[in-house]
């Protein structure tokens, strides 16, 4: 999986050369080159909230890849902008079993950066792990806890990835703080809807 959602985050998986990979909001990400690929929010450029992505895979073996990327956002109302610095690593465990791991650290950010925290790598630093397991029809389940360091909270997520061919759609319970029991995507409880095209 190249991703595994918005507020997840991505894979040390990079796109195919040439391919595409479209979500249901307007993210578009391109295949560069087989170990580059660029992403941008194109509504959110439209908006004047210009941001771009670029991950790179570093390295590539039968179990593990590892990959390093920079995520470029500029915040409109605050006029400033937040770059994060994006480390991935993947392990297959097993033909059923991949562990996620993503460091996210903040280089530069804006001042109600705490407020975003539910929006992987947009100005917060935070530290995630997890296993997505590949079920005998190639859905997936996703799991796994994550920290926020500007928040110090411990969150974390649940989904459901219902796969076909070139058509994603996931379903996530996700949190940005487990001790918080209400809803709200800043310090709580939200759930996300998903859908996504690659081709």
């Amino acid at each position: 999986m190249f991703t595994q959602g918005i507020a997840v985050g991505e894979t040390a998986e990079t796109l195919w050369e040439d391919e595409f990979l479209i979500t249901w909001f307007g993210q578009v990400n391109y295949g560069w080159k087989e170990w580059l690929t660029v992403s941008s929010i194109i509504p959110a450029d439209i908006l004047g909230a210009y941001n771009a992505t670029i991950k790179s895979r570093l390295y590539q073996s039968a179990s593990n890849n590892f990959a390093g990327g920079l995520n470029f956002a500029r915040i409109p109302k605050e006029n400033r902008s937040t770059l994060n610095l994006n480390i991935y690593w993947d392990s297959i465990s097993s033909e059923s079993v991949v562990s996620h791991t993503l460091l996210s650290v903040a280089l530069f950010s804006f001042e109600d950066a705490a407020n975003a925290t539910a929006i992987k790598s947009l100005g917060t630093s935070s530290f995630q792990t997890g296993y997505e397991f590949i079920l005998d029809n190639w859905d997936r389940v996703l799991l796994g806890p994550s920290y926020n360091f500007e928040s110090k909270a411990v969150g974390g997520y649940l989904s459901y990835v219902k796969i076909w061919d070139q058509f994603h759609l996931s379903f996530s319970l996700n949190s940005t703080d487990i001790t918080s029991l209400k809803y709200a995507p800043e310090d709580g409880y939200y759930l996300l809807f998903d859908a996504y095209w690659r081709f």
